[in-house]
């Protein structure tokens, strides 16, 4: 049984220049996956591991409080409160 598809690829290649028609369609194929997989962005990886913080010596806050100090008060006080609290 043939439709409309194999009875027009069987007249269309059925001479000489259908051997320049297939190599064109296959370099142009070939041609257009490289240029998309050349052209494709680096996946990004994200979440949390690939954040960047700025450095928090650098920062100031509560009238000259630098933000590593803060954070390292903070990081101390939860600590004590777990302990207390249990």
């Amino acid at each position: 049984m043939r439709n409309w598809l194999t009875s027009f690829a069987s007249h269309s290649f059925a001479s000489q220049g259908s051997r320049i028609l297939k190599f064109a369609a296959i370099a142009v194929s070939f041609l257009t996956l490289s240029a998309s997989a050349a052209l494709a962005q680096p996946e990004q990886v994200s979440g949390e591991a690939s954040l960047k913080l700025p450095d928090l010596r650098s920062v100031t806050f509560f009238g000259g409080w630098d933000g590593h100090f803060l954070l390292s008060a903070f990081s101390v006080w939860v600590s004590a409160w777990q302990s207390i609290r249990g």
